[in-house]
């Protein structure tokens, strides 16, 4: 895998820096900008029943905000931290 984006790649290498010293490992989920593929990654990161997501996401509907909301994890979407 090949990240081209260079500030994304930094921003990757950074958190799972400081994800390893807290003694956590990370997944990451490409998408591509495909709303599709984000659903089906959040399904697999659902399953695994991780401890946190750090979500850029594509997908804006109201029914899927209020699905993240609903979870048992902690997320960050953007800019906005949902921490329980």
């Amino acid at each position: 895998m090949i990240l081209e984006n260079h500030y994304f790649a930094s921003l990757v290498d950074t958190i799972e820096g400081i994800a390893k010293s807290e003694g956590y490992f990370i997944n990451l989920v490409l998408t591509h900008g495909d709303p599709v593929k984000e659903r089906e990654g959040m399904m697999y990161l659902e399953e695994r029943r991780v401890d946190g997501i750090i979500l850029f996401s594509v997908c804006k509907d109201a029914d899927y905000i209020a699905h993240l909301e609903k979870n048992i994890y902690p997320y960050c979407h953007h800019l906005q931290s949902h921490f329980r």
